[in-house]
């Protein structure tokens, strides 16, 4: 599982390194026509392979809710402030 793992990262780092030299080298919106085709297959893949699980009924965690939403908003904040 690990040499897969590794094979896919490879292929992701390798893949984000070409469309920044084709961004760079013609255009950004050139990345767009590459990676479309393949987020399409990719989801199409995912329906077919992945499975559904069963839904289970729960509650709202209101308190997490809103920490993790004040959390998130003040990382946020700290990053394109300071």
């Amino acid at each position: 599982m690990h040499a897969l793992q590794s094979a896919g990262l490879s292929l992701f780092t390798a893949a984000s390194m070409a469309i920044g030299l084709v961004a760079e080298m013609i255009s950004w919106r050139v990345g767009f026509f590459i990676n479309l085709p393949i987020g399409m297959a990719l989801i199409l893949g995912a329906r077919r392979c992945l499975v559904e699980t069963p839904l289970k009924s729960g509650r709202l965690d209101g308190a997490a809710a809103v920490s993790s939403t004040l959390g998130m908003g003040a990382l946020v904040f700290g990053i394109v402030r300071f």
